[in-house]
């Protein structure tokens, strides 16, 4: 038997404050759920990144100074690419040791000192994690011998804030108005299936053409940037 439900979010710069007020925080404090934060606090990750804006403070003066240089061929030049390369490599090299590294050991040892509070001999915990960090979070669970399950969802828009149960969802999605019409249309014989197939063909594929031709196209003129949204009063008479 379950003895304990918790949940933790591991919020990015430890935003407690921004997920209290969100739908999902609602729905925990309903059904009596405990969350935490358990990412790198907006302090501690302030002086981890200290160093790393420093040096990029330092790539960008140096940038200025290579921009300035009329042959970017000279030894100064050439000089002064390589060692911009080089520390723009050293800052990607520390942002991953960040990302990859560190975030994850800081996740799995908040959510260790959690579970050493609590007296139940069984804790569940559910862990929102980001993809960035999910799967050195994932090794270090499994080599404590934690039991991971994965669960792999696109997120849906929903006012989750309103849901409490998978009863309820269906009762919501029975009632979707698009999905009753088409039964409607199916239902008085106006259309068949193979119809409503071939009308969501004709619309993906004028979605593509439409999303093509934006890619593609050349930038509009600002000027005309308000034509066709405004009505213009002195050339329609001020009617």
């Amino acid at each position: 038997m379950l003895t304990l439900r918790q949940v933790v979010r591991g919020l990015k710069n430890g935003n407690r404050r921004g997920f209290d007020k969100s739908p999902l925080a609602k729905i925990l404090k309903q059904v009596n759920i405990p969350y935490y934060t358990v990412d790198i606090p907006e302090y501690a990750m302030g002086y981890l990144m200290a160093e790393i804006i420093e040096k990029e403070d330092q790539v960008n003066g140096l940038i200025e100074e290579f921009l300035s240089i009329s042959d970017k061929e000279s030894i100064k030049g050439v000089n002064l690419k390589s060692w911009i390369d080089y520390l723009k490599e050293e800052i990607e090299e520390k942002k991953l040791f960040l990302d990859i590294k560190l975030r994850p050991e800081w996740i799995v040892k908040k959510i260790l000192d959690i579970i050493r509070t609590m007296d139940n001999n069984e804790i569940i915990f559910i862990h929102f994690a980001q993809n960035n960090v999910f799967s050195e979070t994932l090794k270090l669970l499994k080599d404590l011998d934690i039991k991971v399950k994965i669960y792999e969802k696109e997120m849906e828009i929903f006012p989750l804030n309103l849901i409490l149960n998978e009863e309820e969802l269906e009762q919501w999605k029975r009632k979707c108005p698009i999905e009753n019409f088409k039964t409607r249309l199916i239902r008085g014989e106006i259309i068949d299936q193979s119809m409503i197939i071939k009308i969501q063909e004709e619309i993906l594929e004028k979605i593509d053409v439409s999303f093509t031709f934006a890619r593609t196209s050349k930038r509009p003129d600002p000027s005309t940037v308000l034509d066709d949204v405004y009505k213009n009063p002195l050339k329609s008479g001020g009617n």
